[in-house]
């Protein structure tokens, strides 16, 4: 997990910097990063740059995300209702223990 939080702290840095006028600013390995993205997901840099999704720095996880994840998985018969968002995911690692949900704290 570590190793993932460095990558999406440096995908932030160099993909996801803007100045205080809103302007994108590339960060120092954005070229070198964008080619290597671009060729291992088979699009074009140029349509990688105008199309970068957002990744939280800290590698956090959006747990109301999930628990309407399962809540949907469940609702189409994919997943047993006796699973909740909370056995499937450990916010440990991450320091996420303040914002985790009451029901999940136990």
């Amino acid at each position: 997990m570590r190793a993932y939080q460095r990558g999406t702290a440096d995908y932030q840095l160099n993909f996801l910097s803007y100045d205080d006028g809103g302007d994108f600013v590339p960060g120092p390995d954005y070229d070198r990063y964008l080619d290597l993205i671009a060729r291992e997901v088979r699009i074009s840099p140029g349509v990688l740059a105008v199309t970068k999704t957002y990744c939280d720095r800290r590698a956090n996880l959006d747990v109301a995300d999930i628990e309407k994840q399962v809540g949907f998985w469940q609702d189409q018969g994919r997943l047993g209702r006796s699973v909740a968002a909370a056995d499937l995911v450990d916010l440990s690692f991450i320091g996420e223990e303040a914002v985790t949900p009451q029901s999940w704290r136990q």
